[in-house]
């Protein structure tokens, strides 16, 4: 199993964790974990660590910038108010911030709205919404 594989599956599995905690029934789960594309790009716009685009239940995309999470993860940033383990474990707390959007954009919501915000803080233990400077890392 390639590296790459292996983050994928990873990936799916927290996707279908997410879904299987009562926001979305197991059946809608798994159709989306079916329909769901992970893309890694090398490309990155300067602010943006992800991007999840969809149209309706047929294609959802969640568009990864690796190198963005990667300096992220060095530079000890705080992603979504939680200092990531491990290049991995930042690569999940990402995911789950666009399994956030998605979710909330089959309710209705868009962005970062109250939707958004219950989903991630609740379904995720997130307590921000942006990754920012950790200011104990800072100070060490």
């Amino acid at each position: 199993m390639t590296k790459e594989t292996h983050v994928k599956n990873v990936l799916k599995y927290s996707l279908i964790k997410a879904y299987t905690k009562g926001y979305i029934d197991e059946d809608t789960a798994l159709i989306l974990a079916d329909t769901i594309k992970f893309e890694f790009s090398k490309n990155f716009p300067a602010t943006y660590l992800a991007r999840a685009s969809m149209s309706g239940y047929t294609s959802i995309t969640i568009r990864l910038y690796s190198k963005s999470i990667k300096e992220v993860y060095k530079q000890k940033y705080l992603i979504n108010g939680i200092l990531p383990k491990s290049f991995l474990n930042a690569i999940e707390i990402v995911v789950e911030h666009e399994i956030a959007h998605i979710i909330n954009n089959i309710d209705g919501g868009s962005g970062h709205d109250a939707g958004f915000k219950r989903i991630a803080f609740n379904l995720f233990n997130h307590t921000e919404v942006v990754g920012r400077k950790n200011e104990r890392s800072i100070q060490d």
